[in-house]
């Protein structure tokens, strides 16, 4: 066979290609992907203490074990939320807050969300220990109330009997005595998966340490931060990784929100195609 004899594209290859495409004794040659080879994974990334467990839940996923280790960085950086926080400069206010966003990057059947799930099982543990502690302060909070109920009709029956004998600030002292209402209990959250931004803003003033936003796939959370719709919601976002900040909220329905803890770290899975436009786009500055 010679060139002439070949098809166009076929001919106008370069000499040692065409030379390779006729050999047949040669194997097959990848194609070309156009996605840089990942570094390959050292186990001292990661410290001693941590070591054993992203590769025992590599090897029983069989999935790569850098994927274990982005998520649990990024799931015990979400528990250390603003307790403790590093201050770069030692004359300075400058504060930085621990807390991480990841971002597990695969094809498909490459084992990212079960890397994921093993990953944030501890804390998915944490929080099955929350919602049982709460079902007990909810029961306790529940007697605690009706009790506080017959203290106050005790009140106000001795704030007649004051108010009888003119005994006006007497009785405004027995039912202050009894105004406050008990507290009612909070569960505590490590993780949420889907919530609008004001519903997470109540979330975070009820667990100023911080969250962790679990989503499986990023792509669909990813696509709606680039758009008009999506501009306020990443504007809290951003102020969330910073992890120092405050927020406020002013709705005519909901009134003001003041976020005192915007502390929020962020981990989910995607694919090469999902996110390489995304990342063209931030270099460019066009969305794509």
């Amino acid at each position: 066979m010679n060139s002439q004899n070949l098809p166009p594209l076929t001919a106008q290859l370069p000499p040692s290609v065409l030379a390779d495409f006729l050999d047949q004794s040669k194997k097959p040659m990848r194609l070309p992907t156009g996605i840089a080879p990942v570094l390959p994974w050292r186990d001292e990334l990661m410290p001693n203490m941590l070591r054993d467990y992203v590769r025992d839940a590599a090897d029983r996923t069989q999935c790569p074990p850098d994927f274990v280790a982005v998520a649990l960085i990024v799931s015990i950086s979400s528990v250390v939320g603003r307790k403790l926080t590093i201050h770069p400069k030692q004359k300075d206010s400058w504060e930085v807050a621990v807390n991480q966003w990841g971002c597990l990057i695969g094809k498909p059947s490459t084992m990212k969300s079960p890397a994921l799930k093993q990953a944030i099982r501890p804390l998915k543990e944490l929080e099955t220990d929350e919602r049982e502690k709460y079902g007990k302060f909810v029961a306790t909070h529940k007697a605690t109330t009706e009790i506080l109920e017959l203290e106050r009709k005790a009140a106000r029956d001795r704030a007649k009997k004051l108010m009888t004998a003119g005994k006006k600030e007497d009785a405004i002292a027995a039912l202050a005595e009894f105004s406050s209402d008990i507290p009612a209990p909070v569960p505590r959250r490590f993780i949420v998966n889907d919530a609008t931004v004001e519903k997470l803003g109540e979330l975070l003033n009820e667990n100023p340490n911080g969250l962790m936003l679990e989503r499986d796939e990023l792509g669909g959370w990813l696509s709606l931060m680039q758009t008009e719709d999506g501009a306020s919601a990443r504007a809290f976002y951003l102020e969330c990784f910073d992890g120092t900040n405050s927020y406020t909220y002013d709705r005519i329905g909901r009134g003001t929100i003041i976020i005192e803890s915007c502390c929020l770290s962020l981990i989910g899975c995607i694919q090469p195609s999902r996110i390489a436009p995304l990342v063209r786009s931030a270099i460019s500055g066009e969305l794509e």
